[in-house]
C-alpha cells in the first residue's frame, strides 16, 4: 500500500493564492512517486538563484502549474531545469528559472505571480504554460498545526469562514489524537475508511473524514469553491493586458502549449492576439512519456518538452548577442 502524504510546502498569499515556502523540504509518496525534495531560496522547485543577474545573461522565467513545477514527478529535474542545462552545455548565455506552482485553474493567480516575479527577478522572457480559454478558481493553501489546509473564497467573509471550518477539522482531529495515533499503526485503516466512504457516501466534517485527513496530512473545505470560465475573447483581452504590462518592464511574453489546443484554432480565425505563442505538438499522451497511474510527464517526457522548447527558443526568441560565437 502506498500512503500519500501531502507536502506541507505552501503558505497563503492574498494576491496569488499561495506560494512555496523558501528552503522548505517535503516528501511525496504516492503511486509512481517516492521523492524527497527541497524548494529553493525563493520557494520554487529548483536550484537557488540570485534575484538580479548581469545584463550579459538572458533570463527566461517559466510559469505554470504542476507540469512546470515538477514536484509531482518521481524524477528530480523539472523540464525548466533540463532546459537551463541544455543552454549552458551549448554555450548560450541564457538562464532558465522554474517559477511554476502546482494547482489547476490558477491562470489569473499565475498571471499576477508572473507580473511580480518578472520585476523581482529581472526576467527578459516570460513563458507561460497555456490554458485557453482561461478558467480560474479561488482555492488557497496554507498551514495550520502541521497540516496543509485548503480553503476557498479569497480574502472575504466567505473565505475566512471556509478557512475557519478547515481549521476546526484539524482541531477535531487533534482533540482525538490518541485514537489517530493508534490508527497510525494500521495502514489498512486508510483503505478501509476509503471503502466505507465509497459505499456509504462521503462523511465530510466527521471523525471518519478527519482520520482520512490524518493520513494525508491535509484538510480541506471547498464550501465556497468558485470557478469562473472566461470566453475566448475575454481570455485574449486578459492576456493582451498582461503582455502590455510586461512590455512596460522590457519583458517579452509568450504562451506555450504541449499539444494542439483551442488557442491554435482561435489564432487561425482571429487577429486580435497581441502576444506570441509556441505550439510544441508533443505526444505526451503516450505511455513512454508519462508516469504510471499519473498524467504528469516522466523523465523522458520532461526531456522531450525541454528539447522542443530549446529548438523553438534558439530559433525565434534568443537574441543573437546571447548565442555562442561561431
Amino acid at each position: 500500500m502506498v500512503l500519500h502524504a501531502y507536502p506541507k510546502i505552501y503558505r497563503y498569499d492574498s494576491v496569488v493564492g499561495f506560494r512555496g515556502i523558501p528552503n522548505v523540504e517535503g516528501y511525496i509518496r504516492r503511486p509512481s512517486i517516492d521523492k524527497h525534495f527541497k524548494l529553493n531560496n525563493f520557494g520554487y522547485y529548483g536550484p537557488d538563484f540570485d534575484a538580479r543577474h548581469p545584463d550579459s545573461i538572458f533570463r527566461i522565467g517559466v510559469f505554470g502549474a504542476s507540469m512546470v513545477e515538477g514536484v509531482w514527478a518521481n524524477q528530480v529535474e523539472s523540464f525548466p531545469e533540463i532546459l537551463n542545462r541544455m543552454f549552458k552545455d551549448k554555450g548560450y548565455r541564457v538562464e532558465v528559472l522554474n517559477l511554476g506552482i502546482q494547482g489547476r485553474l490558477r491562470v489569473l493567480h499565475n498571471l499576477e505571480l508572473m507580473k511580480k516575479d518578472v520585476a523581482a527577478f529581472k526576467v527578459n522572457l516570460a513563458l507561460m504554460e497555456e490554458s485557453f480559454p482561461i478558467i480560474s478558481a479561488n482555492n488557497h493553501f496554507d498551514q495550520y498545526k502541521g497540516y496543509s489546509i485548503e480553503f476557498t473564497g479569497d480574502n472575504t467573509p466567505d473565505g475566512r469562514f471556509s478557512q475557519m471550518l478547515v481549521q476546526k477539522k484539524v482541531d477535531r482531529l487533534e482533540k482525538h489524537k490518541l485514537i489517530t495515533d493508534l490508527l497510525k499503526l494500521f495502514c489498512s485503516s486508510r483503505a478501509y475508511l476509503r471503502h466505507v466512504e465509497g459505499n456509504s457516501g462521503v462523511y465530510r466534517g466527521t471523525l471518519i473524514d478527519c482520520w482520512r485527513n490524518f493520513y494525508e496530512n491535509s484538510c480541506d473545505n471547498l464550501l465556497f469553491f468558485n470557478v469562473v470560465n472566461y470566453s475566448p475573447e475575454q481570455s485574449v483581452a486578459i492576456l493582451n493586458r498582461s503582455r502590455a504590462e510586461l512590455c512596460n518592464q522590457n519583458t517579452e511574453f509568450a504562451l506555450f502549449s504541449y499539444a494542439k489546443d483551442s488557442l491554435s484554432k482561435y489564432l487561425r480565425a482571429n487577429s486580435n492576439v497581441e502576444f506570441r505563442s509556441i505550439q510544441l505538438n508533443l505526444p505526451l499522451y503516450k505511455n513512454q512519456y508519462k508516469q504510471e497511474l499519473d498524467g504528469h510527464p516522466n523523465s523522458k517526457g520532461d526531456s522531450l518538452i525541454a528539447g522542443a522548447l530549446f529548438r523553438e527558443l534558439c530559433q525565434n526568441y534568443i537574441p543573437a548577442n546571447f548565442k555562442p560565437a561561431r
